[in-house]
């Protein structure tokens, strides 16, 4: 009869102290994981040993332990889409990461990264975290970007400003790419505004199909 392996559990622990005072301070820590595929139990295992380490060390956490530059990455794809994975276990930073993880219950976010920590114990993924609505920005911003043909958005710059989108030459357009330009802008109730060097075209946003009539 065969028996699988799902769970795993590692203990370590050391004492430290002063003989000749009798004095002694015993500390011991343990770690469990799931193991999903029993080919990874030995990882898994070497993965907690270090984890343990790290600990019994008692390292500060005041300073990140690991640099994430000096991780191997491997991109991957998951059911919330694509994302970066490491199983570097050999790694010294790899390990300050897990630590790192470990203090956070699994899951944090450092430099604009998510990280977590899979059940295995021995495998992390990261993910770049972009804010909602600077996400929402953006989309506003290649959609009006995509009204407008290649060889003219590469002579133009967008940004969002009270409820418009914003553009602004980045060099002299020339009377026809000009008239291109604003032909695009009003057909999208947009308008060029005259004012030195800060004129600009701006649409406002949301975009009106450009066959729908002003109320």
């Amino acid at each position: 009869m065969g028996f699988k392996v799902t769970k795993i559990t590692v203990g370590k622990g050391k004492t430290t102290g002063d003989e000749k005072a009798g004095e002694w301070n015993r500390q011991y820590f343990e770690v469990e994981a799931i193991v999903e595929d029993e080919s990874q139990l030995e990882l898994a295992k070497n993965s907690l040993e270090a984890l343990l380490d790290l600990w019994l060390r008692g390292e500060s956490l005041t300073e990140p332990l690991w640099d994430p530059n000096k991780i191997k990455w491997e991109s991957a794809e998951g059911s919330s889409g694509p994302y970066e994975r490491s199983e570097d276990i050999n790694n010294p930073e790899f390990k300050g990461m897990l630590r790192d993880l470990s203090d956070h219950k699994g899951r944090l976010t450092r430099d604009g990264y998510f990280y977590w920590l899979f059940k295995n114990g021995c495998t992390v993924g990261r993910k770049k975290r972009v804010k909602k609505a600077e996400q929402q920005q953006s989309n506003k911003i290649e959609e009006v970007k995509a009204l407008f043909p290649a060889d003219l958005q590469k002579l133009l710059s967008f940004q969002m400003a009270e409820g418009c989108c914003i553009i602004r030459p980045t060099q002299y357009l020339g009377t026809e790419n000009f008239s291109s330009i604003a032909n695009i802008v009003r057909a999208y109730s947009g308008e060029y505004v005259s004012c030195g060097r800060d004129s600009h075209f701006k649409i406002p946003l949301p975009l009106r199909n450009p066959n729908e009539r002003p109320s």
